[in-house]
């Protein structure tokens, strides 16, 4: 029951409700402000693909993003790694032709990108912001409320710990999930995807979001249905993680307004971090792998990515890395929050 209400507190929160209702609106414009090319694609009478990865030279790409954004040698040797790593996974591609996949032909870079270059980045920015804010909600509900006294002196006293950290890890994927199929119904509605499901996301015709003359190579073979699967649970996974992030704050932190403002600073602390470490180094390679380089990159996920990436499957090390590493912290903060002052 204590549970139940809980959760209750969170959802009908005004605060919680009216972000939701603006995101649902802003992804709504972001929509219709997209023009809609999938009326016009006749698949029959796209031309029959090149299978480019029989002649895909991964030590190619390493060598080009070297030379253009001149990595010195320390950093070069990461480039040169993951995309030696990545060649034995193009030589797969070829031998299961999965660049013959028509997709959407010559449209395929830009109806790929409205979608999970666009749009489902946007969707998961603002998911992490919810999953944050739910955290730092449910362990600060009663500060705001001035009812901490009188709550933490009950019988269940400071084991509400336990129903808050329930209630929030509930909650969030929870209205992740509401706020996705807000999104995803509106657009599949206006945008006819129906015949692409079980083409591979590897496509020749596909390229990568941000540099259209490379291939958009994910590292499984995919199927773009299946892409779509795989980033919707990655998304509601960080988004735990950022529940769990805010929690965390609101828990060693006890004043609310100082916790948010904590949360705030370890994201921006984060970011310039991320804008300071060298291209290509291990550092960056890190800083990408967590809970913010992950939202960031949210459009790379299960791909080689950009320079910036210079670890193969850096979303799942990095949501499990999170996951431990924050579960680790939000054991410290309960240990701190049954035994801190209530004055």
């Amino acid at each position: 029951m204590l549970l139940w209400y809980e959760v209750k507190k969170l959802v009908t929160a005004p605060a919680i409700i009216g972000f939701c209702v603006f995101c649902l609106v802003l992804n709504l414009l972001i929509t219709l402000g997209h023009e809609n090319l999938t009326k016009d694609i006749d698949r029959a009478s796209i031309p029959a693909a090149e299978n480019i990865y029989e002649t895909y030279v991964a030590a190619d790409q390493a060598e080009s993003f070297i030379s253009k954004y001149q990595i010195p040698e320390r950093n070069a040797e990461n480039v040169w790694a993951l995309y030696a790593k990545l060649q034995p996974v193009t030589d797969a591609k070829a031998e299961r032709g999965e660049a013959l996949s028509p997709y959407f032909g010559k449209l395929t870079p830009y109806m790929h990108s409205t979608l999970f270059g666009t749009l489902l980045p946007a969707v998961v920015a603002e998911g992490c912001l919810l999953a944050m804010l739910l955290g730092l909600l449910s362990i600060g509900y009663e500060y705001i409320r001035n009812t901490e006294h009188v709550v933490y002196a009950s019988r269940t006293g400071r084991g509400v710990f336990r129903a808050k950290m329930g209630a929030s890890v509930l909650t969030a994927p929870g209205l992740f999930a509401l706020l996705l199929a807000g999104t995803l119904l509106p657009f599949f509605a206006r945008f006819d995807f129906s015949a692409v499901w079980s083409d591979f996301v590897s496509s020749a015709y596909n390229a990568a979001v941000q540099a259209y003359s490379r291939p958009l190579i994910t590292w499984h073979n995919f199927s773009v249905g299946q892409y779509l699967v795989a980033f919707i649970i990655a998304a509601i996974a960080l988004a735990l993680v950022f529940t769990l992030l805010g929690f965390t704050l609101g828990a060693l932190v006890r004043n609310l307004y100082a916790a948010c403002m904590a949360s705030v600073s370890v994201c921006g602390l984060l970011v310039f971090a991320r804008s300071l470490s060298p291209i290509g180094s291990h550092l960056r390679g890190i800083v990408n792998m967590s809970p913010v380089g992950l939202w960031l990159n949210a459009g790379q996920w299960f791909t080689d990515g950009e320079v910036d990436i210079v670890h193969a499957h850096f979303e799942t090390l990095g949501l499990a890395g999170s996951f431990i590493i924050i579960a680790i912290v939000c054991a410290l903060g309960a240990v701190r929050f049954r035994r801190r002052e209530l004055l």
